[in-house]
């Protein structure tokens, strides 16, 4: 129960994350606006993959979810250091 409480949260938070930066990306002119269309992006791959693990929360899907797993967590930090990156210059 608590673990699915937890990933329906993080459905609505990367749903709000995707919203907010698709909304902001589409509206600024700023030169380094293409790091809210990769945050919008993460958003939503995370609410997807959230989204799987409780629908097939039973169902052994082999190496798969750890593959996406990693391969999200890779991008996510390559965002936020790009992010950071972009801060630091500015």
């Amino acid at each position: 129960m608590l673990p699915d409480l937890f990933a329906a949260a993080n459905i609505v938070m990367g749903l709000i994350c995707a919203v907010l930066n698709f909304r902001f990306w589409r509206s600024s002119t700023d030169p380094w606006r293409w790091i809210k269309a990769v945050y919008a992006f993460l958003g939503l791959a995370w609410a997807v993959i959230y989204f799987i693990a409780i629908v097939f929360y039973d169902a052994n899907l082999g190496p798969l979810g750890p593959t996406l797993v990693r391969v999200m967590i890779t991008i996510t930090l390559a965002a936020m250091a790009s992010g950071a990156i972009i801060r630091a210059k500015s």
